[in-house]
């Protein structure tokens, strides 16, 4: 949580450089780590978005075409929906439904994966969060948003009583997914989602394997 905040912190303040820069990106950024950091889309589905896919009165995303092919409704929190709308009539989109919600260089295309990736590795490097570049190794980068979104999920049913094999199937299909095995993958197994079950195998162990005060 910590990191997450001085990354949000960071994108707020994160001054434009260059001549080359794409416009706006000061303005860009903030906005599209927020989306995916709070509805777990993927990058190129949020550099995706044009005016048309954002519905401000239900507060929702219509994501037209994403991976897969699959179109999918993405409801936001009430915070973001403010936010969002904002930013729409600080970009001059409003009553443009065709306009690219995160324009590149220009009013023709959306802004790219490089160059949102780019910026993400400036951030995280000012801040100190490593991201190693060796063979196999990604490290941190922008979709562990995505996978943050989805870790907080779990912890957030399993807290009003909703079990993880239970909550599993609402988040595949708010999250795009294929099957409930690509799911699955995003789950990590941290002391903070199954505190009971943790105490409940060292009470257990500890009977099992008795601590010893030597050493072999």
């Amino acid at each position: 949580d910590g990191e997450i905040s001085r990354i949000i912190e960071m994108a707020d303040s994160y001054p434009s450089r260059g001549n080359n820069t794409v416009p706006y990106i000061r303005a860009m950024l903030p906005v599209i780590i927020r989306i995916s950091l709070c509805c777990g889309l993927r990058l190129s589905e949020v550099i995706s978005l044009r005016k048309r896919n954002f519905n401000a009165y239900d507060g929702v995303l219509v994501l037209e075409i994403a991976k897969n092919n699959k179109q999918r409704i993405v409801p936001m929190h009430e915070s973001l929906s403010v936010l969002l709308q904002k930013y729409c009539i600080v970009m001059g989109v409003i009553g443009q439904p065709d306009a690219w919600l995160f324009p590149g260089k220009d009013d023709s295309a959306h802004i790219s994966l490089k160059t949102v990736d780019n910026r993400f590795r400036l951030i995280l490097r000012e801040i100190n969060i490593s991201r190693p570049d060796k063979k196999y190794e990604r490290g941190a980068c922008f979709h562990c948003l995505r996978h943050t979104f989805v870790q907080r999920s779990f912890v957030q049913l399993k807290e009003i009583g909703i079990s993880v094999d239970n909550s599993i199937p609402y988040l595949s299909i708010y999250l795009g997914h294929s099957n409930l095995r690509q799911t699955e993958r995003y789950m990590k197994f941290t002391t903070d989602m199954f505190i009971d079950e943790f105490q409940k195998f060292a009470a257990f162990s500890g009977e099992a394997f008795p601590e010893v005060c030597y050493e072999d």
